[in-house]
């Protein structure tokens, strides 16, 4: 899905013709007073714009948009805590597969979700939305999978009702989804014929 910027604007520049130095110091001295002020407020405007409230994507997120391309990044942090998941029970897996394990993957927000119902799982196919412009994830992979839906999931987390906006695979790649780290040391403990982790089930 192609999405083009509307950022085609016209600079006119001021030419003279002739180079006058007084005018050039005195515009540096301008900068030089200005600039720690200009840093205080474009340090400031971050912060703002960085609160949860003014996230438009999931907050597990860095959402940025590399230089000269007309593209956003999803850089994803890792899955697990340090030491990896607990083997005493199943862990918070932010990822959703379907019935056939086979053809999208969903990876969620910190939803803090230990047990997804068949239920949920089976209505992601008729939640998702196209997002409206080019989009890829990178995981612990350095390879890029490029994300063109999104879908919108109602969790019930001990009596809180919360809604959470993920993003869907178009593949299921398990070395990306997990990482190098659960491939290597955790991938005995997965069974994903028989749903469980640690001998425990995935889902209710």
């Amino acid at each position: 899905m192609q999405f083009k910027t509307s950022l085609n604007k016209t600079f006119a520049f001021q030419t003279f013709e002739s180079f006058d130095p007084a005018r050039l110091r005195s515009w540096s001295s301008l900068l030089l007073v200005f600039a720690p002020a200009l840093l205080c407020f474009s340090s400031s405007l971050s912060v703002v714009l960085n609160t949860p409230q003014n996230r438009m994507h999931p907050t597990n997120y860095t959402r940025y948009k590399p230089a000269n391309q007309d593209m956003y990044m999803l850089q994803c942090f890792t899955l697990w805590p340090p030491g990896g998941p607990d083997p005493k029970v199943v862990p918070v897996i932010d990822v959703f597969i379907n019935e056939d394990y086979a053809s999208s993957a969903l990876y969620s927000s910190a939803t803090n979700v230990d047990f997804i119902s068949e239920k949920l799982v089976n209505e992601i196919g008729a939640k998702k939305y196209p997002i409206p412009f080019r989009c890829g994830c990178q995981t612990n992979s350095p390879q890029v999978v490029p994300i063109y839906e999104t879908v919108d999931l109602k969790f019930d987390i001990n009596g809180i009702t919360t809604y959470r906006t993920c993003y869907v695979f178009p593949k299921l790649y398990i070395d990306l989804i997990f990482g190098f780290e659960f491939g290597v040391e955790f991938a005995s403990v997965m069974d994903i014929e028989n749903r469980t982790f640690n001998g425990l089930p995935m889902y209710e």
